[in-house]
């Protein structure tokens, strides 16, 4: 039998940018590849790349995937997802906070889809108003998108994926660039989605298998196929696919290995199958 599978990949390039006459900020994103398998499974899979544009800094890893609770996933991308000020290195904005907070303030709530999207809906409310006044400040808002994604167990016990897109409006009246009310929907298990920009297509290329470097990797992880656990061959596949993306993708300075890769499953709940050890927090 034929296990039908959504596949969503985001990428997008940093974009550094100044506001106001001296302030130069830094726009931090995340690659990621989401798979539906419905309907007791989601896999969720990360490159760990971000790279400074400004002042030449060194390549940095970054967690794109955080586990909020034991059965929470939250999951970045959107440039953004976190903003730096370049005068003091410091953080002013990150989506990954946001998301924290909303996690408590509903953390009295049963699991169940609904808390999902309340979950959803809780962290726009939050992360708006921030973002507001980023764009206030930003040279290019019309580059900037906000994304993010949450995965849960509901309250039968299966896996659902939510994504949150808020929308950005540039005037042309020379007023500030805003964020208008957020879209917050369950991504279809029976729909194959290729994401918002087209850089995504290395990884699909690797699905489809009809270039010739495609085909090559394709072939190397099939030899491999024997020594991977059995339970995980669709998440090792998804792992050589980005891994295959990021190999073609060598100019891209703001994706990067290694890659990370989770399960949210009826059962059992989070399982990691790849993890960086600086992203492991511990027992949650």
């Amino acid at each position: 039998m034929r296990t039908c599978l959504t596949l969503i990949a985001f990428i997008f390039f940093i974009q550094p940018c100044g506001g106001g006459q001296d302030r130069l900020l830094e726009f931090r994103h995340g690659t990621i590849i989401a798979w539906l398998t419905a309907p007791s499974r989601v896999i969720i899979v990360a490159d760990s790349g971000v790279k400074s544009e400004v002042y030449g800094k060194l390549s940095e890893k970054a967690c794109k995937i955080v586990a909020l609770s034991p059965d929470t996933i939250y999951f970045y991308t959107g440039n953004l997802a976190q903003v730096l000020d370049t005068r003091t290195n410091t953080e002013i904005f990150s989506q990954e906070h946001f998301a924290r907070e909303a996690y408590q303030n509903l953390a009295g709530k049963p699991r169940s889809y609904q808390k999902l999207v309340d979950l959803g809906t809780e962290f726009s409310a939050l992360v708006r108003p921030k973002m507001d006044e980023i764009l206030k400040i930003d040279r290019d808002p019309s580059q900037r998108v906000g994304l993010a994604g949450f995965a849960s167990l509901d309250e039968l016990n299966h896996p659902r994926l939510v994504l949150v897109t808020i929308p950005i409006t540039v005037r042309n009246d020379g007023a500030p660039a805003s964020t208008e009310a957020p879209k917050i929907f369950e991504w279809p298990s029976n729909k194959v989605g290729t994401g918002l920009t087209e850089q995504n297509m290395p990884v699909l290329e690797f699905w489809v298998a009809k270039t010739k470097r495609a085909k090559s990797a394709v072939a190397k992880f099939e030899s491999s196929i024997p020594t991977l656990p059995k339970r995980d061959l669709d998440v090792y596949r998804l792992i050589s696919a980005a891994e295959a993306a990021l190999s073609w993708e060598k100019n891209d300075p703001s994706v990067g290995p290694p890659v990370d890769a989770v399960v949210l499953e009826t059962g059992t709940g989070i399982r990691w199958v790849k993890r960086k050890p600086a992203c492991d927090p511990g027992e949650i």
